[in-house]
């Protein structure tokens, strides 16, 4: 995910507006992206980290927010329906940041959006990486170096984040096995708790801003 800016992903900025400018998404059988237009600023630093400006958002055709989702969600339907097991979102520091504004972003669509029954959970790949197999640095591009990933990107992308990291990912995996939900994941149950609380959290903020 592509956002605003690291202050738009904090839980108290997510009550307030949503945070989401670009979602990619990269799976064994296809890859993708979709773009948004926020009504409010983006963040300098953020535009220097990806690129992207309201005009830029524009020239590439960018819709809504909920327009975006759908786009997601109807990848990762697919996604579940080439897999009899069903699909994991995974992230890199995603617990952090991705998480909380798509949380923020599902919540605050009207009507409010639901992920696809297919999704099993939520992983986040950095602890993965960092905590349990030892490997510092663990950021991204650290880690894609590590296992000799090419790393072709100019700036911060999330379609060009999202293939890097399922490429480190699969790489990690040939030699220290598959990456499990275990204790470094939110199942769907905890996600869907934690969904509902920041979704009442957001009602009562607009309750008491129009009381």
């Amino acid at each position: 995910i592509s956002g605003l800016g690291r202050d738009h992903a904090s839980r108290e900025r997510c009550l307030d507006r949503v945070g989401i400018i670009r979602i990619g998404w990269c799976w064994n059988a296809g890859a993708g992206e979709a773009f948004c237009v926020p009504w409010c600023p983006i963040e300098y630093e953020a535009q220097q980290v990806h690129g992207l400006s309201h005009q830029r958002l524009r020239q590439l055709g960018a819709g809504t927010v909920r327009a975006a989702l759908v786009s997601f969600m109807e990848a990762l339907a697919r996604a579940g329906a080439a897999s009899s097991s069903g699909a994991v979102l995974v992230a890199h520091n995603g617990h952090a940041f991705d998480s909380c504004l798509l949380r923020a972003a599902l919540v605050r669509c009207e009507p409010p959006l639901a992920l696809p029954g297919c999704v099993l959970g939520f992983v986040d790949s950095l602890p993965w990486f960092r905590d349990r197999l030892g490997l510092r640095p663990a950021g991204l591009t650290a880690l894609a170096r590590r296992f000799k990933v090419p790393d072709q990107r100019v700036r911060h992308g999330a379609l060009a984040d999202a293939a890097l990291l399922a490429r480190t990912v699969a790489r990690a995996e040939e030699r220290y096995g598959p990456l499990q939900l275990g204790t470094i994941a939110e199942d769907m149950p905890r996600w869907l708790s934690r969904t509902e609380a920041l979704a009442e959290k957001v009602r009562q903020s607009l309750l008491a801003r129009h009381a």
